[in-house]
């Protein structure tokens, strides 16, 4: 079997190398283990094993907060079709936002 070091595992999962110590330290990567002088050895099937830390990998995966700019008109127009359509507002605004984006696609 073949171990990797915490930098060498970092850089193929694409991940801090923190965030591997970590993982090791709660135990997430199966057959892990920590040798006399501290370093981290980690087996390398453990980079198929999903882990919720990570950097997105595209700019489609990444969520963004922001504030609905919209004029009386536009808010009255979207709360008519929300209605219209039986949904909620959040959601219908959703449905619309992806819409959008495949039509760009």
């Amino acid at each position: 079997m073949t171990y990797l070091t915490i930098a060498e595992f970092a850089v193929k999962k694409e991940i801090s190398p923190q965030a591997v110590n970590k993982n090791c330290r709660n135990g997430k990567y199966k057959g892990a283990y920590q040798d006399e002088s501290g370093r981290w050895h980690i087996p390398e099937s453990a980079l198929q094993i999903k882990t919720k830390q990570g950097r997105p990998k595209s700019k489609k995966e990444i969520r963004t907060n922001r504030p609905l700019k919209a004029t009386d008109s536009e808010w009255r127009k979207i709360t008519e079709n929300a209605t219209t359509a039986k949904t909620s507002i959040n959601n219908h605004i959703v449905k619309s936002a992806v819409k959008k984006t495949e039509i760009k696609e």
